[in-house]
Formats: structure tokens, sequence, C-alpha cells
């Protein structure tokens, strides 16, 4: 008898201590631009799309944001209920010479180009009630060796283009 009421007890706790509080989901994505090239930053994530435009020797980025709830149970496990942004691509366009360079995260086998890419990116993750993942890229000559020239800017970048004439 007395084994069947701990027994109750303990799935009464398990239960019901699970809490629900407000947490927030960042992912930043900067871009340190270390040359003399106009750069624009093109991220496409599974919720949206944002895009940047850096100038030379300037940086900036873009930051995505979900709100939602997380619940917590007795022995500490977690989980969110909030959709979390993950990455798809990254495109990074030179628009002083019509190059650009896509990199696709979820790509099963990253060449040498990708991995040049990666070694520019530094990560910086923070979590708390609210969870961070900063990404800064430093866009160097290193990274302007691996891309590849792309007319299509011309028109992806009309603006920018009739305005240098």
């Amino acid at each position: 008898m007395r084994s069947e009421f701990l027994a109750i007890i303990f799935l009464a706790m398990l239960f019901t201590a699970c809490e629900e509080h407000d947490v927030s989901y960042q992912l930043n994505k900067d871009v340190i631009n270390t040359t003399s090239k106009d750069l624009a930053y093109v991220v496409k994530t599974n919720i949206e799309s944002r895009s940047a435009t850096i100038g030379d020797h300037d940086s900036s980025g873009v930051s995505f944001i979900q709100y939602g709830k997380e619940k917590s149970g007795l022995f500490g496990c977690c989980y969110p209920i909030v959709e979390v942004y993950i990455d798809s691509t990254e495109s990074i366009y030179n628009l002083s010479d019509t190059t650009s360079y896509i990199f696709n995260a979820r790509k099963v086998k990253w060449d040498s180009n990708d991995s040049i890419y990666m070694n520019q990116l530094k990560i910086i993750e923070h979590s708390g009630k609210a969870y961070v993942r900063t990404e800064k890229l430093i866009f160097t000559e290193c990274l302007y060796s691996i891309m590849q020239k792309d007319y299509s800017l011309l028109d992806k970048f009309r603006d920018y283009y009739s305005m240098s004439k």
C-alpha cells in the first residue's frame, strides 16, 4: 500500500512539475568586410529571408528572432514550443565586380570552397531565457578568391548598378 502511494505521489510530481515560460531564439549573422569591395549578403532560412548591404571596410548583418514558450520538467529537461530558425543558404555578392558565392549549410558534402568559407566564420552562442547564436563572417581576399562570376547580379541589384554609372 505504501509503495502504491509513493508511486502516485511520484507520478503526480512528475506531471505537475512542468513549468512553461517565455523564451526567445535569436540568430544574428554579421559580415565584417575587410576589403574595398561593396557586398550584399542574403540569408535564407526555413522561415524567412533577410538581406544587408555592406560597404567597403564596413560591417552589417541580419537578425532573426522567434518568441515562444518553453516547458521544463522536474528533471531539468526542457523543450521549446517555437519553430527555430534553420539556415538553408547564405549568399554573398561582390557588387564591385559581379561575383558571388552561395553557401548551402544543409549540403551533405562540402567542397574545399565551403571549407574556406567556414574557416572565415566565428560562432558565439549564449543561452538563458534568450537563446542567442551570433555568426560573424570575416570577408577577406581569401573569400574573394572562391567567388565566381555572376552576371545575374546586374538584374538582382539593378538600383546599385544604375547609381554607379
